[in-house]
C-alpha cells in the first residue's frame, strides 16, 4: 500500500553548497518516492529494506512546494526510480504539470528502461540518470546476482546517447572472487561503454547482505596478511595494487584528449567552464595520492 511523508522542508538545504556535477553547481533537492529495490545485487543494502511506494498524490504535493521554492533541480534518489513503471509514469505526468520545468537526475537499472520511457523522461527534463554497471565480466555479474548483461548496458547508454540523457557508471573493483584479469576487463568495458561519467570503487561490506555474509569483511589483501586456506575465500589482490588499480582506471577513463574535450564543449556559461576544471583538479590530486577516497 502506497505510504505517505510529511513533505521536507528543503528551502533549508537548496542553497548551501552540496555539489552535484550533472547540476552545475545549481541548487538542488532530493525527493524519494519509492523504498527497497526489486534487484538481487548480493552487495546492496537497498534489497533489504521493504518494497515501497510512495503515494503519487504525496509526490506531487512534494514537487509543486519545490517548483514555489524556485528550485529548478531535483535529485530523485531511489535505488530504481523505474522500479515500478505506472507509478513512475504518473510521476512524470506530474512533473509536466508543474508551472515552471526542473531539471533532474535519477538511478535506473540497465534493464529497467527502453526507449518509450527513456523519450518521456527526456521530454519531463531528465538531464542525466545513475546506472550501477558493477563490472565488465559476465561471469563477475552472475556472482553478484545483477541479473543484467554486458550487452544490456550498452543497449541502454546507446539509448541515452541518441536521447541527449548523460549518463553515470558506478563500476566495483576489488571483489572476493575478482583477479587482475577481471579488473582490466571492467576498465576496458568502461571504456567502450564511454559514459559521460564513472566511477570505480572497493567493496562496500554491509551488514546483512550476502557479500558480507558469504565472504566477510575484507576484499582485499594487506602486507603480511595470513594467506592459509582458512581466509579464503578472498582475491589475492593486495591493499596497494588495488589502490593502484582504482587511480590506473580513473587515469584511462578521465585523461583520454577526446574526452576532456568533450566536456570542456558543454560548458554553456564561465560557471560551467570553471566546475568541471575544479573537478578535474580534484581528480588529478586524488590519482596523485593526495586522498584516498
Amino acid at each position: 500500500m502506497p505510504y505517505r511523508v510529511p513533505c521536507p522542508r528543503h528551502e533549508l538545504f537548496a542553497r548551501p553548497p552540496y555539489p552535484f556535477p550533472f547540476f552545475q553547481g545549481r541548487p538542488f533537492v532530493s525527493v524519494l518516492t519509492s523504498t527497497g529495490c526489486s534487484g538481487k545485487c548480493i552487495f546492496c543494502s537497498h534489497r533489504l529494506a521493504p518494497l515501497g511506494r510512495r503515494d503519487t498524490d504525496d509526490v506531487r504535493r512534494e514537487l509543486f512546494r519545490i517548483n514555489e521554492l524556485g528550485i529548478r533541480c531535483v535529485y530523485f534518489q531511489d535505488a530504481c526510480f523505474t522500479m515500478d513503471r505506472g507509478a513512475v509514469l504518473a510521476t512524470l505526468d506530474q512533473i509536466q504539470e508543474l508551472p515552471d520545468p526542473i531539471r533532474w537526475v535519477c538511478s535506473c537499472r540497465v534493464d529497467q528502461v527502453d526507449r518509450e520511457l527513456l523519450e518521456k523522461m527526456k521530454a519531463t527534463g531528465c538531464i542525466a540518470i545513475q546506472f550501477g554497471v558493477e563490472s565488465g565480466n559476465e561471469a563477475i555479474l552472475k556472482l553478484l546476482n545483477k541479473n543484467i548483461t554486458l550487452q544490456q548496458a550498452l543497449g541502454t547508454f546507446q539509448l541515452c546517447r541518441e536521447l541527449g540523457i548523460r549518463t553515470h557508471a558506478f563500476f566495483i573493483m576489488g571483489l572476493p572472487m575478482e583477479t587482475t584479469e577481471t579488473m582490466q576487463q571492467t576498465v576496458e568495458f568502461a571504456l567502450k561503454l564511454n559514459p559521460d561519467s564513472a566511477s570505480f570503487g572497493v567493496p562496500m561490506f554491509l551488514a546483512g547482505t550476502t557479500l558480507t555474509n558469504k565472504y566477510g569483511g575484507e576484499a582485499f589483501l594487506r602486507e603480511g596478511d595470513d594467506v592459509s586456506p582458512a581466509r579464503q575465500p578472498r582475491t589475492g589482490i593486495l591493499e596497494s595494487d588495488l589502490m593502484q588499480a582504482l587511480r590506473a582506471a580513473y587515469r584511462r577513463f578521465y585523461f583520454r584528449p577526446a574526452y576532456a574535450l568533450r566536456q570542456l564543449g558543454r560548458a554553456r556559461n564561465p560557471r560551467d567552464f570553471w566546475v568541471a576544471i575544479r573537478q578535474g583538479v580534484g581528480l588529478l590530486r586524488w590519482i596523485g595520492g593526495g586522498r584516498r577516497s
